[in-house]
This record gives C-alpha cells, structure tokens and sequence, in this order.
C-alpha cells in the first residue's frame, strides 16, 4: 500500500499547488551534502512542515499507510530530524525533479523499507488509583472480565522479573503501592505507534469510568489557580513498557524518578472510589461496547476519550469545544449536515429532558461565536455543564440506541432519519419498497 492523492484531489490546480510547497520548502536547505539549514530558514522550515504534514492528512491516504504500516510516521528518520525534513532531505539528495509525485515517491520507499521491520507486542503496565473496595469480590471478577471485553485490557501486576530490572526505589514503590494495574498488549513496529493504540483503549476505559460517576450531574467548580476541570484522571502518569519480559521503556536516566515522583504520587492521593451505583453503570457501558461491531466499537471508544479529555479539562472554553467535538463527532456519522439539521436531531435526541431543548440554539451560538470570533469570558460553568449533558445523550444513542444497529452503516441510517417526521418516514418507506420492487424486477430480467 502507498501514499497518494485521493482522488477527489487529483486535479491540475491542487498538484501545482503542492509542487510549488515542495520546491519552495526544498529551497530552504544550504546543501544536501552536509543535510544544513541554517539562520531564519530553521524557523521557516517547521512552518512548511506543518503545512506539508497538513496536506498529507488531508489530501493523501498517509494516515491509513502508516496505520496499516503499524509504525509512527515520527519514526521516519534519515540521520536527524522530522519525517517532512528527513523526506525533503532525501528528495534533494536524490536531484530528482522537486515535485510532489517525486516526494511521494521517496516516503514510499521509506515506507517499503519500515515494513521489513518485524512486529512486536509489547505490554504496557499502568499504574492507576482505582478503588475496588466497595465491591464484592463476585462484582470485581464480573468488572475484570467486562473491561477485557471490551477494550482488551487486563487488571495485572508486573511479576517479580519485571519488578527487578526498575532501578529506582520511588517507582518501584509506586508500583507495589498500587491495587490496581493495568496490563494493556498492542502490536507495532515501534512503541510510539503502540502508545497511540495503548491511549485509545485506556482513554476509552477511563472515559467509561468517568461517564459512569458523572452522568446527568451538574457539577460546579471553584479554584483560584483557574481549574475548572471536572473529573481526575485516574490512572499515573508513570508506566512500563515490556517486550518479552524485559523493560524497554524507562530503559535509562532512572535517577531523574527521584525527583519526578514525591510521596504523593506513591500514595495516591486522590483515588477513584468505584462504589455500587458506579459499578452499575461501568458494566453497562462495557457490555453495550462488547457487543458493537469494529467500526461502532471504534467510534464509541475514540467518543469516550473525548468525554474524558473534556471532563478532565482545566481551561472551561476548551472543555466547552471538546463536548461540542464529541456531539458532532457521532451526530456527524449520519452525513454532512447544516447548522439547522444538527440542532434539529439534537433537540429530537434530548427531548426527554425537559427544559433543555430551549437552551440548544442559545449554546450553539456561543459554540460558533468561539470558534469563529474566539469569543471568551463569556463560557459558564452553566454553559459547559450543559453542554456536558447533551454530549453524555449523544454517548447514549450510540451505545444504548432506540433500534437494533448491527453495525456503523445501519448507524448512520438511523442518524440520518431520527429527526425526521412521521410524513416523511412513510414517504421513504413507502420509495424504498418500490426500489426494491423495481430492482427484483430488473435482476429477474
């Protein structure tokens, strides 16, 4: 599989576009002997970086390559530097004609040269402050076995041959201190593609937790240092990474842990109480994602770890954005919509929820008015929290939804036609069934 221009893309005035952003960066390099570039053109060359690296996403298939790949396109390297520089690099080096075609042609061959590296599993050992002592230890299993279902992830300490190669007291004390680790396995040519695979399944899981504590609440939060988060994270931010059985992340400066770790984080302070009502709720999210085909399994985890990262947040207005992202991140399945069709099908989903259908343009509005205007100082907590509650119904549809969806298409279908009107569903109905007519008619002819 290689990286090119999608098709929509493949036209006269965006490949002569690219091909002037490939000249114009290639002219920023002194000389392709000594890989220099020097003075202001440093700076520049991580603007044209980032624009090239934007066009890739966008307009090219590279996301999928390197996914397919399961290697970080930040381990494309050629001596030093980033995957755009290194690529230009080569380009140059090679005096082939600096076009985009030709760049392509040299991140493909790099590419074909990184898929000869073998894959590896590697097992990630995270350190977490859940609290399971409010269970029972027949709820624990069941709670276990529910997150392994669903996200593949197992509640296992490292054995004593891991624990010995940690050369620092501090971390290895964080470890034995903690009840609950989490042991995670993700396959990849290199670990930083891993760590992309690893953050999924256990934002996922931490954003199930979260929902399940913190559905249809109105939380307010004040803080002098400005942290209007509203909910922890409940895992550390230290963690092993092993292939077969040895530690290869941390791998060396140990030492720096004495300083990074305090008393605190070996205690750990602020732990997430996972009581009966909890519980509950958790089993409920996990078993409805278990039971969801890949692609809607996909986006109910990538929409959970939306919820988290919003929930956990400091700065409100961003929290505010992140919960409109997760609302039209799912809404956004079913199609392109207008402005008016996405309240439209959030005022249907939230219709049980007396009094909040009023207040959906109003937050909408504030929604465009930051984005577009950057509007700030005038997000409340009201506003976010509100906001919170139409993105946790949007959650629901997607892992509780009114019909049977077996799968992301039928998902979609019932997007598309939630909001519509009794009229209109009998008149699409009654066309489908006369499609259908008129093609057995075709087939049988």
């Amino acid at each position: 599989m290689k990286v090119e221009l999608k098709k929509e893309h493949q036209c006269v005035k965006i490949i002569e576009e690219l091909d002037n952003l490939i000249k114009e960066s290639l002219s920023l390099f002194d000389d392709f002997q000594t890989f220099k570039i020097s003075g202001a053109n440093v700076q520049k060359t991580q603007y044209y970086e980032t624009i090239l690296l934007f066009h890739l996403f966008q307009k090219t298939n590279f996301e999928k390559v390197f996914e397919n790949t399961r290697i970080s396109f930040g381990d494309v390297k050629h001596g030093w530097g980033t995957i755009i520089i290194n690529i230009l690099f080569q380009l140059g080096e090679s005096k082939k004609d600096p076009n985009f075609n030709n760049f392509l042609s040299v991140l493909n061959d790099r590419v074909s040269e990184l898929e000869k590296r073998s894959i590896k599993e590697f097992s990630y050992y995270i350190p977490s402050r859940l609290n399971f002592d409010k269970l029972t230890k027949k709820e624990i299993e069941k709670l276990k076995a529910s997150i392994k279902s669903a996200l593949d992830i197992s509640i296992e300490h490292p054995d004593k041959v891991i624990n010995n190669q940690i050369k620092n007291k501090k971390f290895l004390n964080l470890i034995l201190n903690r009840k609950i680790i989490l042991r995670v396995n993700a396959k990849g040519r290199d670990s930083i593609y891993t760590n992309s695979v690893i953050t999924l399944k256990t934002s996922a899981l931490a954003g199930a937790i979260t929902l399940a504590k913190n559905l249809g609440t109105f939380p307010e939060k004040w803080d002098i240092r400005g942290d209007l988060s509203l909910a922890n994270d409940p895992f550390d931010d230290y963690f092993i990474i092993v292939e077969n059985q040895k530690i290869v992340y941390p791998n060396i400066d140990w030492q720096s842990y004495d300083y990074r770790i305090s008393n605190r984080d070996i205690s750990g302070i602020k732990k997430e109480i996972i009581n009966r009502g909890d519980y509950q709720n958790i089993i409920f999210i996990l078993n409805a994602i278990s039971k969801q085909h890949n692609k809607l399994k996909k986006l109910s985890k990538e929409s959970l770890k939306l919820y988290f990262e919003a929930m956990t947040e400091k700065n409100l207005e961003i929290s505010f954005l992140k919960f409109w992202v997760l609302i039209e991140k799912i809404l956004k399945q079913g199609g392109k919509i207008t402005d008016k069709s996405l309240i439209k099908m959030i005022k249907y989903i939230i219709i049980k929820q007396k009094h909040l259908e009023p207040v959906v343009d109003s937050l909408y509005k504030k929604r465009n008015d930051l984005v577009h205007e950057f509007k700030t100082d005038y997000i409340s907590q009201f506003d976010r929290n509100l906001t919170k509650v139409i993105a946790e119904s949007n959650i629901l549809l997607l892992l509780n939804p009114p019909i049977k969806i077996n799968n992301i298409e039928e998902f979609k279908i019932l997007l598309s036609n939630i909001s519509c009107s009794k009229e209109l569903l009998v008149t699409k109905e009654r066309l489908v069934e006369d499609i259908l007519k008129f093609r057995n008619k075709t087939t049988r002819s």
